[in-house]
């Protein structure tokens, strides 16, 4: 089982105009992000270890309407996310990287529950949902020449130059070799999320926001395939 738990951190500058007894905003943001990847299968194996990255989510629309008490956001944009870990030699070093990279065209829409409404500034507690499709896809592997820890049920897959000894498995230097491509990964996920926004409404007609929110994938991350 493979799932991806991403934050996402969005500072955006929009148009504010008022239409009766609601506010509209159209605007454009940028932000980072940093994932979580719930995968059984890699955190059991004593090779990996897990570091937290950021990664970029570049560009994105936004548009919101908001009411008194409540409103809703609709933000597509690209994003970057995947976790990538340390590989362990057999005492625990690091030797080098797995990575994972995916690049999502991502399509949410929020509710915003406003927990302070002020005339120039608001904060809003986020629920959401989301679709998003894959734009690419990619794992690599990449480490010295060193002696891990590989599963025994892999020793009789492994290549030649594998040299297998009483306490690991001697294995050649690997650099940026490809163990998974797009077509390894689901095509497409949807995201559940839920976080805080706040917007500040800093001239007239303008409006500037920060907003982090937390995603979660409901597909596997990994095609059956």
């Amino acid at each position: 089982m493979s799932r991806p738990i991403v934050t996402l951190f969005l500072t955006c500058l929009a148009a504010v105009s008022w239409a009766q007894s609601r506010q509209l905003s159209l605007g454009v943001f940028s932000g980072i992000t940093t994932s979580y990847t719930w995968d059984q299968g890699i955190y059991k194996d004593s090779r990996y270890k897990a570091r937290y990255d950021v990664k970029s989510a570049p560009f994105g629309i936004a548009y919101g309407m908001d009411y008194e008490g409540f409103g809703f956001v609709f933000n597509p944009s690209v994003i970057n996310i995947g976790q990538n870990f340390y590989t362990l030699n057999t005492v625990g070093g690091h030797e080098g990287l797995r990575k994972i990279n995916m690049k999502y065209l991502h399509i949410p829409i929020g509710l915003k529950l406003h927990v302070i409404d002020l005339s120039f500034f608001r904060v809003s507690f986020v629920v959401g949902a989301g679709f998003g499709y894959l734009m690419k896809g990619e794992e690599s592997i990449s480490h010295n020449n060193a002696k891990f820890r590989f599963p025994e049920e892999v020793y009789p897959v492994l290549p030649a130059d594998y040299v297998v000894e009483y306490d690991g498995v001697l294995a050649p230097k690997l650099d940026n070799f490809i163990i998974s491509e797009k077509n390894d990964f689901n095509g497409m996920q949807f995201f559940g999320s839920m976080g805080i926004r706040s917007d500040w409404d800093i001239a007239e007609g303008w409006r500037a926001t920060l907003d982090v929110r937390a995603h979660y994938g409901i597909l596997e991350t990994r095609s059956n395939a």
